[in-house]
């Protein structure tokens, strides 16, 4: 992308948990109508920013039966424009972890028939429920398509301690990308690390749950629903990033 005049990326990971409010199905529609649609329509009036979206078979079934109109604009930034990559792994977010692996892959089969079913296809990157991850991971990601995992930073200070950012690493074919963003300075940001030299700068604009991305407080208060100061601010952030020559992409 350097070739083509920018110097970097502006990556968004929007993780969005239809259960966010655990309780009745009326939960599902407030995230929805007052979380998910703020989401789709910032995308939808601005065709060149990209993202990435966390989303679930089981949130995929329930618009299809209450919001099939919303669900078409997901269709259209996912497979008409490819302006949002999907990232799906499991049916209905779950802590996986503490279930044997066959579980995980039969909720990956059925995951992916039902986004099939609805005109959809997934990206090859990973992010679950929480971030949970772990070594065995690997294998499974490898086994259904997956190439990238998004891992939140604190996977790597628990054992690794503090380290200096790098673009990405790589472990038996698999890449994982942090959340650090990586500006080619050291962790004392003097100077650059000529380890890396040449490579693109990759910032994190957003990393973490959807549902506060365009609303005011979140689904547990009940002012909650769609804030125009988060949307312009928003909207501010990824225009400068293009005036600066890092482009929005995919994760």
């Amino acid at each position: 992308m350097k070739g083509n005049g920018y110097s970097g990326y502006s990556l968004s990971i929007y993780h969005f948990n239809l259960q966010y409010n655990a309780g009745n199905e009326e939960s599902y529609h407030v995230l929805i109508t007052k979380s998910f649609v703020p989401f789709l329509d910032f995308y939808m009036a601005h065709p060149d920013f990209k993202a990435s979206l966390e989303f679930q078979g089981h949130a995929i079934s329930f618009m299809a039966r209450y919001y099939p109109d919303e669900l078409e604009k997901l269709v259209t930034l996912v497979m008409e424009r490819n302006q949002v990559e999907l990232i799906s792994v499991h049916y209905s977010d779950q802590v996986y972890l503490a279930y044997p692996k066959r579980d995980l892959q039969e909720s990956i089969r059925i995951n992916d028939k039902t986004l099939s079913r609805y005109g959809l296809k997934r990206g090859p990157s990973w992010f679950a429920q929480e971030n949970f991850f772990g070594p065995g991971v690997v294998d499974l990601m490898k086994k259904n398509g997956y190439k990238v995992a998004l891992l939140n930073r604190h996977y790597l200070r628990h054992y690794q301690g503090d380290i200096d950012p790098a673009p990405y690493w790589e472990r038996d074919g698999i890449h994982f990308l942090s959340s650090y963003s990586f500006n080619l300075k050291s962790d004392s940001g003097s100077g650059v690390n000529s380890k890396y030299e040449g490579a693109p700068q990759l910032y994190f604009d957003y990393w973490g749950d959807g549902e506060l991305a365009f609303t005011r407080g979140n689904n547990y208060f009940p002012f909650h629903g769609p804030s125009e100061k988060k949307r312009l601010k928003r909207l501010a952030l990824y225009t400068k990033r293009h005036a600066d020559g890092i482009i929005t992409a995919h994760c």
